[in-house]
């Protein structure tokens, strides 16, 4: 762990001193690192945002060389939640778009798994870019590359007897397909199966892989201070409504809490965020509505 003072001076960019480190906090949030025109180039978030700091201009590399060059001040935000933390880092870099963020992009989770329609209405997965999804597409998963997405959905045509003619369609037509000819597809590909039936069983196979929200509820996180903690409405499969609660405070029902939260505009990433913090924090509180 970096304690005050383990930071060496020389290791500082110019224009921060170690009393600007030091007066930076500990708990979580976001901060946000400005040039000398205020402009943000870098926006992270951390648990402890003085410790995330110290270990970024302890490291080397080209991104740390670019730090000392460019930070002339720290801003923060604190959030107390650490989703809250990850929700708003992500909104912020897409707003503001910092150099070093750019520079240094990450590319996990980048591919996402759609439900689509053939040109003759069957029913199929196709594989997107996140950032060129609209926000309200229906995902199923999301990959660190093309070749894991290719991978899942080669399972799932063979674990749920597809056809890899719907897959590759391009036109109404459909021939046969070689895992018809396995006795793997049921044959909608040749007039064996019903187009009805075979999206009746992909729409069944559908909800039982889909890794996001199928229902509307809201959970809570821990907040800023002792006396309030977050909230987040997850309606229509995606996040609507995120902020912070007055724990003493007595609400009447989901609407009226709805009416004390902000609005926020879920896409699949932000999905994936949320689902990956509540598997590892099990033990949030959910209500269903």
């Amino acid at each position: 762990k970096y304690i005050k003072g383990a930071l060496r001076a020389t290791r500082l960019p110019s224009h921060l001193t170690s009393d600007d480190i030091d007066a930076l906090p500990e708990d979580c949030g976001v901060y946000y690192m400005c040039d000398d025109a205020g402009k943000y180039v870098y926006i992270g978030k951390s648990i402890n945002i003085r410790e995330r700091i110290l270990q970024h201009f302890n490291e080397d590399g080209f991104k740390t060389i670019k730090m000392r060059r460019m930070v002339h001040h720290i801003e923060h935000v604190l959030t107390g939640s650490e989703l809250m933390a990850y929700l708003l880092e992500s909104a912020e870099i897409k707003k503001h778009s910092p150099e070093i963020n750019r520079a240094q992009k990450n590319k996990t989770e980048s591919y996402a798994l759609i439900k689509d329609s053939a040109p003759g209405g069957h029913l199929r997965y196709i594989i997107k870019h996140k950032d060129w999804l609209a926000g309200n597409e229906d995902a199923i998963q999301l990959f660190s590359n093309t070749k894991n997405a290719h991978n899942y959905l080669d399972y799932l045509i063979y674990q749920y007897q597809l056809c890899d003619s719907v897959q590759q369609a391009k036109t109404e037509e459909l021939r046969p397909c070689n895992k018809f000819q396995l006795g793997i597809c049921h044959g909608v590909c040749a007039v064996k199966e019903s187009m009805a039936s075979y999206n009746e069983r992909f729409e069944a196979m559908h909800s039982k892989v889909n890794r996001f929200f199928t229902q509307n509820f809201i959970f809570f996180d821990r907040g800023r201070n002792a006396d309030e903690q977050a909230a987040f409405v997850i309606e229509n499969g995606f996040c609507s409504r995120t902020g912070y609660l007055n724990k003493e405070e007595n609400y009447s029902d989901i609407e009226e809490i709805k009416t004390n939260l902000n609005f926020y505009k879920g896409n699949i990433e932000s999905n994936g965020i949320i689902l990956n913090h509540l598997k590892n924090n099990p033990g949030l509180t959910k209500k269903y509505f």
